[in-house]
């Protein structure tokens, strides 16, 4: 027996109730079902997916004219494109939606998706590729504006326009950019899908600078710590996220993949496996880190059977992503006098140079310090040296023997 729309929505209430969500989301997506279906009432119309997307175009053209309030329209959109997800593929889902975002042509789309399998097949990181896959991304749309639809017809000129409009975004991370490309026109060029070389306008003769980028001073870190609201559940989570980074060194990302099985609570040590180095890295859990995710799993965790330890303060809970690091080092720097714009180094990650910082300035072995950050090379953990100013100063030479020349520097 076919669905009607009311078989299809009831559905997906009841799948929204068993996540489960609060019952408040549970009610709005009632409210805007039930107007759906009053809205075309016995006219349904055969095409379920155009009955929703004309009541959703009804919809926008309310709020356009200010009859209804954004929110309403908002919430009203995201639930008919459950509705539609639903009629097309056969199964409910409940993930993001990016509603504006530029739909590829079915040539560059199954392209793309090809060399990510191929980038999924190679050594490179899950960092690197979705890094180069972005970069792809916005180039083949990049050449859709400028109505090319197959890589034929790509021509130096267009991959030279392409990166003069993407340098300002990448004033120093250009590498990255020419990086993604070379190695998408390797591809190509392997596959016989272009013969084009572009080698030659992405060349780096200039080595790539390595900007040393500050650490948190102690008297900045007992203000972020201080701003922290750990009666509340999100706050207990934000005491733990950046106490356990600062007292170890993970990143972000090893933060938010975390397991109750990855702490050895009698041995006082925390094993993880690096998602970007893919090593394994054992450390003696602190007993100010400790203390913090207790505190968090046993009076501000959600109760959830997930095995990863931080998770989302909202329904439907569900594991953190790395974003989370921004989030939390932005609200705490908003209840400080601390001042952070782009470049300064002021980031959830500063915690990490923090901890290597103090490794350093400790006087602990280098290959030591490389080791506990889970460094793949020496050099990596060598620019944390560059932020220890005191050792730096023993290493400078005594110019005082010199004559001085320039008028300003005598």
């Amino acid at each position: 027996m076919q669905k009607n729309l009311r078989d299809y929505t009831n559905d997906i209430l009841k799948y929204i109730q068993e996540i489960p969500l609060s019952d408040n989301t549970v009610r709005y997506y009632r409210v805007c079902y039930n107007s759906l279906i009053n809205y075309y009432g016995t006219k349904e119309k055969e095409n379920l997916i155009q009955n929703a997307k004309e009541f959703l175009e009804y919809q926008g053209n309310r709020y356009m004219n200010k009859e209804i309030e954004r929110t309403y329209y908002l919430l009203m959109r995201k639930t008919i494109h459950v509705l539609i997800d639903y009629i097309e593929s056969g199964s409910i889902s409940w993930k993001r939606r990016r509603y504006n975002a530029p739909i590829l042509c079915s040539n560059f789309d199954h392209l793309l998706s090809e060399y990510e399998q191929t980038l999924l097949n190679s050594e490179l990181s899950t960092g690197s590729i979705k890094l180069i896959i972005q970069t792809i991304n916005i180039f083949l749309i990049f050449l859709e504006t400028k109505e090319i639809y197959e890589i034929r017809d790509i021509q130096l000129c267009h991959v030279k326009e392409f990166i003069i409009n993407q340098a300002p975004k990448h004033k120093s991370s250009m590498i990255n950019l020419t990086w993604s490309m070379k190695k998408f026109f390797a591809f190509l060029n392997i596959n016989k899908y272009s013969n084009l070389k572009v080698e030659s306008i992405m060349s780096n003769p200039v080595r790539n600078r390595k900007k040393i980028l500050p650490c948190f001073s102690n008297e900045e870190l007992d203000h972020i710590f201080e701003a922290v609201d750990t009666s509340t559940s999100l706050g207990k989570r934000d005491y733990a996220i950046m106490k356990l980074s600062m007292e170890t060194g993970f990143r972000v990302i090893d933060i938010t993949n975390l397991c109750f099985s990855n702490i050895n609570w009698r041995k006082y040590e925390i094993t993880i496996v690096q998602q970007k180095t893919k090593s394994q890295l054992i450390l003696p859990l602190s007993i100010g880190a400790g203390n913090a995710i207790a505190d968090y799993i046993l009076n501000g965790r959600p109760e959830s059977e997930l095995p990863y330890i931080f998770l989302t303060n909202r329904r439907p809970y569900k594991k953190l992503n790395r974003i989370v690091g921004a989030n939390t080092i932005k609200r705490c720097l908003a209840k400080t006098k601390i001042i952070h714009t782009a470049g300064d180094g002021k980031s959830f990650h500063a915690f990490r140079r923090t901890f290597g910082t103090r490794l350093v300035k400790a006087k602990v072995p280098i290959t030591t310090v490389s080791q506990l950050l889970g460094h793949r090379t020496i050099d990596t953990s060598k620019r944390y040296i560059a932020l220890n100013d005191e050792m730096l100063r023993v290493c400078c030479m005594d110019i005082s023997k010199y004559a001085t020349t320039k008028e300003g520097l005598q």
